[in-house]
């Protein structure tokens, strides 16, 4: 059951999450290798606010945010988030789904990809 966010937390539901190299690493077991499951998974994700803490000034109910794993804790794979402002919030418009698939680490993540995995000569194209 959700509960109220603490004073300095906002309640987010997720909408979109981002696949990062991180996640990809935790998956293939190459990190947390000495720690018991389950695994964290979700550095980023996109969702809305459904609640804030009494502390909480500079957000709304109903605001969409871009949220990065800034405080270690994010769980973006989860239907809800309690967030503060550690977790590198950013306040976006209403998501567009055309460009959802770029946001966060996700670009990032594929180039190193492809650079990485796919041993791609200069001058070849995907």
């Amino acid at each position: 059951p959700l509960v109220d966010p603490k004073s300095d937390e906002i309640l987010v539901k997720n909408l979109f999450v981002g696949i990062n190299a991180t996640d990809l690493n935790i998956t293939a077991g190459r990190y947390f290798k000495h720690d018991d499951p389950p695994y964290p998974l979700g550095i980023e994700a996109l969702g809305q606010i459904v609640k804030t803490g009494s502390a909480i000034k500079n957000y709304s109910v109903g605001q969409y945010l871009v949220v990065m794993c800034g405080s270690g804790r994010l769980k973006g794979y989860s239907e809800y988030l309690y967030v503060t402002s550690a977790d590198g919030l950013t306040v976006v418009p209403k998501p567009d789904p055309e460009y959802l698939a770029l946001f966060g680490t996700s670009g990032l993540t594929a180039s190193i990809g492809l650079s990485e995995g796919s041993h791609l000569a200069s001058g070849e194209k995907v």
